[in-house]
């Protein structure tokens, strides 16, 4: 048996309504120690907290933060992931290599909360 058009009509127009270009905030992650915001941008920069220095420099700012908390705190600490949307091909591919080794290291640092955006 088939349903109705009118149900698949407003079915549609329901997920329709729920469905955003923006990222949930619902409040998953605890920012009650702190957060950091990264943006990768391909060329071996980045953005750390709006700041922008190398790559590697940013790296050794994260590890020093987190070797500054101890186990509860680190827990409690946000890493956002920010990266461009629209780049190259070539730069595609250094900004997946930048992502690739920064959420490597974020797992060697300990740190547990990270947003990818």
């Amino acid at each position: 048996m088939r349903p109705a058009p009118r149900a698949l009509v407003a079915a549609a127009l329901l997920a329709a309504a729920c469905a955003s270009d923006e990222p949930s905030r619902g409040g998953a992650f605890d920012d009650s120690a702190g957060r950091a915001v990264v943006a990768l941008r391909g060329d071996g920069f980045c953005t750390l907290d709006g700041e922008r220095m190398p790559f590697d420099a940013m790296l050794l700012r994260l590890r020093v933060r987190a070797r500054a908390f101890d186990d509860a705190t680190l827990r409690r600490f946000v890493v956002r992931i920010e990266a461009p949307r629209d780049v190259t091909e070539a730069t595609r591919a250094a900004v997946q290599r930048d992502l690739d080794r920064l959420v490597q290291e974020l797992d060697v640092m300990d740190f547990a909360q990270v947003e990818y955006f």
